[in-house]
């Protein structure tokens, strides 16, 4: 099992999960970054930021890819090269979530596949990584047709 080992942060505003998302893959890849910088990239509004907008970090010199694929070996690839991936979900099958239904986003850090467990920072939350089983990741991904995002310093990694 591979899990990257990055910083948590939360979100600060209800609707900045996109956001701090963000902030932590990029305080993982040692970019510099201002959160409020990056809520006005990403374009947040009340209701949250829309995914695509993560190509906007382009405008720093990323690379950034986004694309659809419900198979969770293909992340393995990232892990080995130290790419954590942000997805969005729907909370319905999450947890500790208990419940609560909305449009989320999480840093996926880490599969273990032995145990069938799916390891995310979820902004919402204090403490990370938190282990979800594949029951209730899969449902909540593929809520969002199976998107997801790898922000990279540059081509060779992705």
């Amino acid at each position: 099992m591979l899990l990257l080992g990055i910083r948590h942060s939360r979100q600060r505003r209800e609707s900045d999960c996109l956001v701090a998302c963000r902030e932590m893959v990029l305080n993982y890849l040692q970019v510099p970054n201002n959160y409020e910088q990056l809520h006005r990239l990403l374009n947040a509004q009340s209701f949250g930021a829309v995914f695509s907008r993560l190509r906007n970090l382009e405008t720093l010199g990323l690379v950034v890819s986004i694309d659809h694929d419900c198979g969770l070996h293909r992340f393995l690839r990232f892990f080995e090269v130290g790419l954590p991936i942000i997805v969005p979900i729907n909370t319905w099958s999450i947890l500790h979530w208990n419940g609560f239904e909305t449009d989320h986003a999480v840093v996926v850090t880490g599969i273990d596949f032995d145990n069938e467990l799916v390891y995310i920072h979820d902004p919402f939350f204090e403490n990370a990584p938190i282990g979800l089983s594949y029951n209730e990741f899969e449902p909540a991904w593929t809520e969002h047709e199976c998107q997801y995002a790898v922000i990279a310093l540059n081509k060779i990694a992705l």
